[in-house]
């Protein structure tokens, strides 16, 4: 009985030893890791704000607010007039463009103003109730003196890369628009829309 019983305990160990495990295997495999950095540019707020997107405006133009009467009394006074500067939707400050160093590099992207929705022959026009037009005018000088015309485009050559520099937009709604407006204006709300454009 125990030779028996011997002879048993040294196969169950001998069973344990054949089904141990093997050592660990494994499989090596590889993972690319990319950026593409593409050529851009972008209508930006202040430093370091991103550009705006979906239904806001980049920038607004506001021409405050005035009475009906203001093409009478343009009329009688030639100095009469209405301005307005254009500010980032973003954060109230001057609009900015940032463009990527290819750009840059390229000699600087194209910037355009369109004639805007109310547009005819080049001029550009606020369109109110009744669809009474204003006529204004855009400038990129304080001055008023440099009017940004439809649709030609200025190249912006002296950017830096990745930085946004600031672009001022000047609004005005000159006297002879006003008087040549024969009745005062109603009230409400006069708007456009105009389309900024950067090529590159």
């Amino acid at each position: 009985m125990k030779k028996v019983v011997l002879g048993s305990l040294a196969g169950v160990a001998g069973l344990m030893a054949i089904a141990s495990p093997a050592a660990a295997q494994s499989v090596s495999g590889r993972m690319d890791v990319q950026l593409e950095v593409v050529p851009g540019c972008a209508f930006v707020g202040g430093a370091g704000s991103t550009p705006t997107t979906g239904g806001v405006p980049d920038a607004v133009l506001s021409f405050g607010r005035t009475t009906g009467d203001v093409t009478t009394r343009a009329a009688a006074d030639s100095s009469v007039r209405v301005d307005g500067v254009a500010v980032s939707s973003a954060d109230g400050t001057a609009l900015r463009i940032v463009c990527s160093s290819s750009v840059v590099a390229a000699g600087g992207p194209q910037l355009s103003f369109d004639a805007g929705l109310n547009g005819a022959s080049g001029q550009r026009n606020l369109i109110g109730p009744g669809g009474a037009l204003v006529p204004y005018n855009l400038y990129k000088d304080a001055g008023r003196y440099n009017a940004l015309v439809a649709d030609t485009a200025e190249t912006l050559a002296d950017l830096t890369a990745g930085v946004a520099k600031p672009y001022n937009v000047y609004g005005r709604i000159t006297n002879a628009g006003l008087s040549g407006i024969t009745n005062p204006l109603a009230d409400g709300v006069y708007t456009d829309t105009v389309t900024m454009t950067l090529a590159f």
